[in-house]
This record gives structure tokens, sequence and C-alpha cells, in this order.
């Protein structure tokens, strides 16, 4: 089980550590807690990824929220691959929509930004995800595999998925159960890697997602700016988790 926290453009530096420290002690509150620390991950700007990643780097992992398709070079505010694994930083998040619909990063872009990550040792976290029109006209399942031709299936064991509808980002509206599974379980059928789901997923509505088998985890967005939200989250990841060890036992 794998929880990310996607803190996007929110949070100033005294904003970060306020909430590091408040999420840290209550944490440790948590009683027998079965769920690795390092795999849950905190996705910050980029400011405070070298700060983060020095004082918690034996509690949680830290994830890049992007990184430049160019290995180096005259780019400025760009930050590369290089540069992001020299501060010892091992996830970066690819092709999330707002990047794709916002900053116009095409599947050419985007393989090259996953290609450079695999070649330094990082793990990509790749987000898909259909908007509400294809959903509609139920080609969903096309478009998604569309967006995923840009994984690289020698690669796939190295990779971490996403699945976020692009109308669910945001906005409180969440898919149901069985379109959860639908997708996880498509995508599962062509890719080897862990698949997470974002999208309006909160302490309200992760535990009966967390539920379901194709699930390996979460993208958290606002949910996650709170740190009693995201506790609770966590909490609720936790006791999935250990459920499911009872289970294989």
């Amino acid at each position: 089980m794998i929880v990310i926290a996607n803190w996007k453009m929110n949070k100033n530096k005294t904003e970060v550590n306020l909430f590091m420290n408040e999420f840290s002690n209550k944490l440790n509150q948590i009683e027998t807690l079965s769920l690795n620390k390092k795999n849950i991950l905190f996705s910050p700007s980029f400011p405070f990824l070298s700060e983060l990643q020095s004082s918690y780097s034996d509690k949680f992992s830290f994830v890049a929220q992007n990184c430049s398709h160019h290995k180096y070079g005259a780019y400025t505010g760009e930050v590369s691959v290089d540069m992001i694994k020299s501060i010892n930083i091992n996830y970066v998040m690819i092709g999330h929509s707002e990047r794709r619909i916002y900053f116009g990063e095409s599947s050419e872009i985007l393989i090259k930004k996953i290609n450079l990550c695999l070649d330094n040792d990082i793990t990509p976290i790749v987000c898909f995800g259909e908007s509400i029109e294809e959903r509609k006209s139920n080609n969903h399942l096309d478009a998604i595999k569309n967006q995923l031709n840009i994984v690289p299936l020698n690669n796939q064991n190295k990779l971490i998925l996403a699945y976020e509808p692009i109308w669910s980002i945001g906005t409180g509206l969440v898919p149901s159960v069985n379109e959860i599974k639908e997708v996880h379980s498509f995508v599962k059928s062509f890719i080897n890697a862990p698949i997470l789901y974002g999208g309006s997923l909160n302490n309200k509505n992760c535990d009966e997602i967390f539920n379901i088998h194709e699930v390996d985890g979460g993208l958290v967005g606002g949910a996650s700016l709170e740190p009693d939200s995201f506790i609770s989250i966590i909490t609720k990841a936790n006791e999935i988790f250990k459920n499911s060890i009872k289970d294989v036992d």
C-alpha cells in the first residue's frame, strides 16, 4: 500500500514545517503501524524537497512534482533529473493531467521524462485518466490505453501508475467502485506495476476505495494538506494493509 500526498503549488516553508512536525507526532501515536513509513510519500514544491529529504529521509519518501525532459542546458526555470537525483530524491511525478492540460506536455515529452528517470534509477509515477467526454462516450478505456503508450513495457516493473480521472480531480466527483475496478483491472492486464487511485480521494471515501483489490494505494491532493485529514487516510490504509497481511497468512 503506497500513499502519496501531492501538495501541488501549496504551502510555504513555515507551513511545510508545521505540517511535518504535527504529522510526524500524530503518526507516532498510531499503534502497531504495519504500513512501511517509506511507503508514505510527500510531494512538496521544489524549494522544500532538499530540506525535507535531509530531515525526514529515515521516516518518509519524497517525490518531485515534475522534471525537465532535457538532460541539461540553457533552459531557464527547468529542473533536471540529475539535480533531483543529487538531493537523493527517488521519485518523480510524470504526466499529471494538470501538466498535460496547462503546460501542453505531449506524449513525446513525457516519454523523454520517463526515460531520463529510468536512466538515473528514479521511479516515475506516471499519471493517467480520462476526460468527462471520454467517460460519457464510453471511450475511456481507449483513451487510457493511448495515454499509457508512453510506458516502456521493458521497464514496467520500475514504474508506479496513478489513475486520476480528469473529471474527478478537485471536483468532489468520484467514480464508483466498479468504475475504478474496471480501469485498474484493464491496465493491470497489460502493465505490471502498482496502480494508485487519485481524484477527490479523501478520508471519507478512501476506506471503500482502498478495499478494492486492484487498488495499490492513493495519490491524495487536497485531503493531504491538513495533518488530521491525511493521518485519517493513513490510518485507514494501515488497517486495510494489516488485514491483507492476515488474509495472506
